[in-house]
């Protein structure tokens, strides 16, 4: 849940408010949260591990507390905020984060095939154990 604490930290330092989390969980600030999930997580560094996945697993666990804990106290506000920021999640979610990490990790994979596949002792590893094969 560290990771959750770092996206508090960054939705309150784009909003500029000291809010909770769950504050930011509803309508009014869901590209707050989106822009801090990208900024926390480092999405553009090829170094870092993608943790946007994980966090986007984070938050809907987090609106799932939401929705529940607004059931419990019979707070209509809570809910009404809770159920309209799932699907959101749902669908922006796919279409901005995951399409991004998607497309990182695909980048990352072919500059490793390009380094490991064309080194030469790559190939002349391929050649000898092809030959063997043959024998």
């Amino acid at each position: 849940m560290r990771l959750a604490a770092k996206l508090k930290l960054a939705c309150q330092n784009l909003s500029g408010t000291n809010l909770d989390v769950m504050g930011f969980l509803n309508l009014v600030h869901f590209e707050t949260v989106l822009k801090a999930v990208l900024s926390c997580c480092h999405i553009a560094d090829d170094e870092e591990e993608l943790k946007a996945p994980k966090l986007g697993f984070h938050i809907k666990r987090m609106v799932n507390g939401k929705l529940s804990k607004a059931i419990m106290a019979d707070d209509q506000q809570l809910q009404k905020e809770a159920t309209d920021f799932q699907p959101l999640m749902e669908i922006e979610w796919s279409l901005r984060v995951t399409k991004l990490a998607r497309g990182i990790l695909e980048e990352r994979e072919e500059s490793w095939r390009k380094d490991h596949i064309t080194r030469p002792t790559s190939c002349q590893y391929l050649l000898t154990s092809r030959n063997c094969m043959n024998i």
